[in-house]
């Protein structure tokens, strides 16, 4: 994740909160010291809904798919 760094960059979002919903289940998840995170999902449980949250931000939601191929994503 990346947010803003006020001089109208980015910079990585360490800390944030990732929070995935499935029709079924929710995970929650941090991001690291460079704004990643990981979570091994299985693809049948597509769509998510994936929101983004740390203290002095918006919180963030977006809706999509998983796909295949064990990424980290940023």
């Amino acid at each position: 994740m990346l947010g803003e760094d006020g001089k109208g960059g980015t910079m990585p979002l360490a800390g944030a909160t990732i929070q995935i919903n499935t029709s079924t289940t929710s995970y929650t998840l941090r991001t690291t010291k460079d704004g990643t995170y990981g979570l091994w999902f299985d693809s049948r449980l597509n769509p998510v809904k994936v929101i983004v949250s740390k203290d002095g931000y918006q919180p963030v939601t977006t809706h999509g798919e998983a796909r295949e191929g064990g990424h980290r994503h940023r």
